[in-house]
């Protein structure tokens, strides 16, 4: 490990944020109307994150699991198997069940909006303490969680408050690259987009990119923490990793992360998110049936020697707007 990675590390076990520094953290990097387009603050947000909600050592959620058979009650396995080697699974990233809960409200009912509030904190401190539980055996896991407001293009204004809570995260069961030549990720779903970190070691730093990163890590290094995103229907539909992407992205402890069985190396962690598309179509309709959002997240791994290989997780939320696991239609 080098130094840059060890002095990491070595921080961010160390870091430990008060409740009014995490609180603070989730109002700026949640704040679209400032900083959805402003990409030097996006990627030193993601950072910011991974410093505040990551615990137990490492980065990030990466082992898929190795059961076939799917459940219900948490988003504990998904599996679709395709391809001629018929042993490629989708998953959640280690032990840590995936969470993800969406939390909508009339902003003219301000019971409404109290009670929704209510439920994000409530079930934000039930997957804190998940999370926290893992941490002590030093397993990685992490929680997010944000809010924001719907927006109603006819009208032009914001008509629902919209308060967001995830944990966890999907990889596949492939950690060796050294056949592979790269891996794409996308979704079928308007309402959802996807995001994944990685190092980009092409990124430059520029002087207000840099005082960020030193903020941050606290010395230089080759590239940065970038991110990917896609979303169906969108211009950038296919999130691509490449053999070297992926490769270096380990070197650099993106998507490093511990479990019980020790030490996963995978590159990337790919998160599911409501999309544009579903901020302006709650705020067009305060009452949005949240049971319309149904998505599949679809992994295809392309091979150096003209073969691929796919696996999906097929998602649907209910009428109180948690996440479940399906079978695939």
């Amino acid at each position: 490990m080098n130094k840059n990675n060890q002095n990491y590390k070595e921080t961010f076990s160390a870091f430990e944020p008060s409740e009014k520094a995490v609180e603070r953290v989730f109002e700026i990097t949640t704040d679209k109307r400032k900083f959805s387009k402003n990409v030097i603050f996006r990627r030193a947000a993601a950072a910011m994150l991974a410093f505040v909600f990551v615990i137990g050592g490492g980065f990030g959620l990466n082992l898929a699991v190795n059961r076939k058979v799917p459940t219900y009650e948490t988003l504990g396995v998904m599996v679709a198997v395709a391809g001629e080697r018929n042993l490629l699974e989708a998953g959640k990233a280690n032990e840590q069940d995936v969470f993800y809960g969406i939390y909508v409200a009339d902003l003219k009912d301000s019971q409404a909006v109290t009670d929704a509030k209510n439920r994000w904190n409530s079930d934000k401190n039930k997957q804190l303490d998940i999370a926290q539980k893992l941490g002590t055996d030093n397993i990685t896991a992490g929680v997010k969680s944000g809010n924001g407001e719907a927006y109603n293009k006819k009208l032009e204004k914001y008509t629902a408050t919209m308060y967001t809570l995830s944990a966890g995260g999907f990889v596949l069961n492939l950690s060796d690259y050294s056949n592979v030549k790269d891996i794409t990720v996308e979704n079928t779903s308007r309402y959802g987009m996807l995001y994944a970190e990685y190092w980009n070691k092409n990124y430059d730093l520029n002087e207000m990119d840099t005082d960020i990163y030193h903020d941050v890590f606290g010395e230089k290094s080759t590239g940065f923490v970038d991110l990917k995103e896609c979303s169906f229907g969108s211009d950038t539909e296919k999130i691509v990793f490449t053999k070297d992407e992926l490769q270096f992205s380990v070197e650099n402890n993106i998507g490093v992360f511990n479990t019980t069985d020790g030490e996963v190396k995978k590159g990337y962690t790919i998160e599911w998110e409501p999309s544009a598309y579903l901020n302006f179509s709650i705020g067009d309709n305060v009452n949005f049936d949240l049971t319309q959002i149904k998505d599949t997240i679809l992994f295809t791994v392309n091979y150096d020697d003209g073969t691929s290989e796919q696996a999906s997780v097929s998602l649907a939320f209910d009428s109180d707007g948690y996440m479940h696991i399906v079978d695939a239609d």
